[in-house]
Order: structure tokens, then sequence, then C-alpha cells
């Protein structure tokens, strides 16, 4: 994953094979995502902007440059096709969109993120 800040951009999203032991063969599903926490009884706290990703790149959170290692160790974009959706709590407090390709400087990429509330997860 790759971050652009106001004092520069770099890469995260790395973790070492010495971490995840039970990989070591592979895995056949990968997982983008992000999670926001509250205490019981208050509202949920706002993800990414603050803003539901209705607008573009990059008024909203957003995730780009999707990529996966394949089992020759080469780099490959995500594929369209294996992107698939999922957001558990209301569309008011927290969203998510997926376009599909970018351009180059994004190319893969979604959106996400929201103001958060009485989400009534």
């Amino acid at each position: 994953m790759h971050v652009e800040g106001s004092d520069g951009s770099e890469d995260v999203g790395y973790w070492p094979k010495e971490i995840f032991t039970h990989l070591r063969k592979g895995s056949s599903l990968i997982k983008f995502g992000g999670e926001a926490y509250g205490p019981p009884n208050i509202g949920s706290p706002p993800m990414g902007t603050g803003k539901l990703p209705k607008t573009s790149f990059p008024n909203s959170g957003f995730f780009a440059r999707l990529q996966i290692v394949d089992s020759k160790f080469r780099e490959l974009d995500v594929n369209p096709i294996d992107m698939k959706s999922y957001c558990d709590t209301s569309s008011d407090c927290y969203d998510l969109l997926y376009h599909g390709d970018q351009g180059a400087q994004f190319r893969q990429a979604f959106l996400f993120g929201g103001p958060g509330g009485q989400c009534g997860v």
C-alpha cells in the first residue's frame, strides 16, 4: 500500500514471512480494509477523512495501487474480477466504493470512510 502525505509518501503493508509462518505456501484470499472502534454506548468515530466516499480521489480515505505477489514472486495489480465489496454497517456511517482502474497514479483503488455516529453495529 502506498501512503501519500503532506511530507511525502511511502509504501506500507509489507509483512515478512518470519511473522506469518502459516502462509509459507501462500494464500487463497487477501483482504484490504479498515476498522473503527469506539467505547460502548458512544458513537463510532470518523474513519478516513470523515467523509463518505461519494466524492472523487483524494477527498475520501482510499487504498490505491492494490497489488499482490504471485507464486512466482511477480507483483501484479489486483484483478477487478476478483474484487468483492463488503461493508458490515450502515452506509450513513461508513461506506466503500470500488471504481476499478483509476489510471496511472492510483491504478486499482477504492474509497472508504465516513463520519461515524450511531451506526447500530
